[in-house]
């Protein structure tokens, strides 16, 4: 998957989820934004925010083989699709 398309994907997840607060969803967005590849899988399948210095070689194999056996990249994509058509509205309405 394209990593601006997962950005946007995980960023919307989290902005229309209820139960975290403001400032948790602006650190995650912020998290977000610097991500690389390996960050964001495994912010999608643990919800963990794992810094780019714990990820070598071997770690992104794993990362790369855990995601790949899940089923996460749809789920993801429809949450990108959501994303942008909510910000095409709000541009338009203005």
């Amino acid at each position: 998957m394209d990593t601006n398309r997962m950005k946007l994907g995980l960023a919307h997840i989290f902005t229309v989820n209820e139960s975290i607060s403001k400032q948790t969803k602006l650190q995650l967005i912020n998290f977000i934004e610097q991500a690389n590849i390996h960050q964001l899988k495994v912010l999608a399948m643990d919800g963990q925010l794992v810094p780019k210095s714990q990820l070598d070689e071997n770690a992104n194999q794993i990362i790369d083989d855990r995601y790949d056996s899940l089923d996460i990249d749809e789920i993801i994509k429809k949450a990108s699709v959501e994303g942008i058509t909510k910000l095409v509205k709000a541009l338009n309405s203005k």
